[in-house]
């Protein structure tokens, strides 16, 4: 059982390595749309596990979790960038275009008149 667990983990693994950010971010959706469907379960389940009240898992932790998960689903949306093969498979390199900071424009509206 272990090894077909971990051939199904390989195989899965591969294919979501090659999905792009836009496939990512939505599967990642739908998957929050059936955990807020099941949000009273969940909630139940996490009191349980934690010993916490059902009240607080159900309106704080899960809430919280909803927000983060869409949050990082959207984020794969934004990740762009390559990619480099390197020989022997030791290590990940990569490249990646983010924002450089905050660019405005200030004026002297006393100018203007």
């Amino acid at each position: 059982m272990f090894k077909k667990c971990l051939q199904t983990k390989e195989k899965v693994e591969l294919k979501w390595k090659n999905t792009d950010g836009d496939t990512r971010a939505n599967l990642m959706m739908k998957a929050l749309e059936i955990i807020k469907r099941r949000h009273k379960e969940l909630a139940k389940w996490e009191a349980k596990d934690v010993g916490k009240p059902i009240f607080e898992a159900e309106n704080t932790d899960l809430p919280y979790a909803f927000i983060v998960m869409e949050y990082f689903s959207n984020i794969a949306r934004q990740i762009r960038g390559n990619q480099v093969p390197i020989k022997d498979n030791t290590a990940l390199f990569y490249e990646t275009w983010e924002p450089y900071g905050v660019v405005g424009l200030f004026f002297n509206s006393s100018n203007c008149l």
